[in-house]
């Protein structure tokens, strides 16, 4: 069996799936700490004409320390999540698959998440949905305290 781990990031590169194709079991490591400075987990890039644009979900971490990726929240104030669609459409405007996701994307962004992993499940679980991918998926959360070290030494991203 093929056991495979990894952060929940925002809208994973194609070897993330790649890896999660090739493997059994995929664990999504939704305990780790989230890090402090810049973080796959709340940003991505993504190109368009004029090279690459970085979409950031904002999240609150002022004064909060230390926290685990499924214990981070995001900041819904402002209009970031409709800048962010205006930006994917513009750059994937006639993009041949747009239309299968656009609807996706839209529900998501505009539904005010709490927690910035949930977001990253959803997006992740639809990407692998529409790649037919078949591997299971957990969270390390669902698996108890006592079984999250055997995990650890597992290959990571």
């Amino acid at each position: 069996m093929i056991v495979s781990t990894c952060q929940p990031y925002f809208a994973p590169f194609p070897g993330f799936f790649y890896k999660v194709h090739l493997s059994d079991l995929f664990v999504i490591l939704d305990t780790v700490q989230f890090p402090r400075s810049t973080t796959w987990t709340t940003r991505n890039r993504f190109k368009n004409d004029q090279g690459t644009m970085w979409l950031t979900v904002p999240v609150w971490k002022k004064g909060l320390g230390f926290q685990k990726i499924n214990q981070i929240r995001i900041c819904h104030e402002g209009r970031w999540p409709a800048k962010h669609l205006e930006s994917l459409k513009t750059a994937y405007g006639h993009a041949p698959y747009l239309e299968d996701h656009i609807k996706f994307l839209k529900e998501n962004f505009l539904r005010k998440t709490q927690k910035a992993a949930d977001l990253n499940l959803r997006i992740i679980r639809h990407m692998i949905r529409h790649l037919r991918i078949d591997t299971k998926l957990i969270l390390l959360s669902s698996c108890g305290e006592s079984l999250s070290p055997i995990f650890l030494p597992l290959t990571c991203c």
